[in-house]
């Protein structure tokens, strides 16, 4: 230490005299510089301003130049998947958004043309985003997830959506619905026997009243998958 290095000065001076060239005194260590907090990149700043794309682009030349930790990470992902409290909060953060772009109306509809183009962004949002996390079930083959996720959509997104004075601006809610029926038909399908009998059964029995209403075209190929986990829909 540097104090060390005063005493064996102060120890040579001594043995020396003060007129002496003290001898071969010994080089004193290097000190050694502290890091000063935030001199390291903080991830967390840098992903908070990192573009989506952007981000996806990193993370894909990341793991082509560290392949042993790929697995790994899929994993951590898979895991975070099996939750939908995280895809739920940004649903109803985009639910939110589209109900607060309406424009106050005191007299009169707040559905006409006025009010869709003020809305129309926001429920294309929310439209892009509640199908992107469905089909990532389905490529995943998250089945039993996928289930839940299509109750949740129908009776907390598409009962909730705003039907327009003019009919042609409702055809989305109509592919959005036939949208839902499909992941109902998929999840049943892919479920084992054993997962259906543990949550699928809930699950159908919740949404029997509300599917009951659909057309044949939406339900055939539920009805068709039901059967084979021995489940009567309608």
């Amino acid at each position: 230490s540097n104090e060390e290095y005063i005493i064996i000065i102060m120890k040579r001076k001594a043995e020396d005299g003060e007129e002496g060239d003290g001898g071969n005194l010994p080089v004193p260590p290097p000190v050694k510089k502290r890091a000063k907090k935030g001199d390291a990149p903080n991830l967390g700043k840098i992903l908070k301003f990192s573009k989506e794309e952007a981000l996806k682009e990193d993370v894909a030349e990341f793991f082509a130049r560290h392949a042993e930790l790929e697995s790994e990470f899929v994993e951590l992902l898979m895991q975070r998947m099996d939750q939908l409290d995280d895809v739920k909060k940004e649903i109803e953060k985009l639910k939110s958004a589209m109900w607060n772009a309406f424009p106050y109306a005191k007299y009169g509809s707040n559905r006409d043309s006025y009010a869709y183009k003020r809305v129309g962004p926001k429920l294309s949002s929310l439209r892009q985003a509640v199908a992107k996390h469905g089909q990532m079930m389905v490529t995943t083959k998250k089945f039993p997830l996928l289930l839940e996720y299509a109750h949740y959509v129908l009776e907390e997104v598409w009962n909730n959506l705003p039907e327009w004075d003019d009919e042609s601006r409702n055809k989305s809610s109509a592919a959005l619905l036939k949208k839902i029926s499909g992941w109902y038909a998929q999840a049943v399908r892919g479920m084992t026997q054993e997962e259906f009998d543990k949550s699928g059964k809930a699950i159908m029995d919740e949404s029997k009243e509300e599917i009951s209403d659909w057309s044949d075209d939406l339900t055939k190929g539920l009805c068709a998958a039901l059967k084979k986990k021995k489940y009567q829909l309608l």
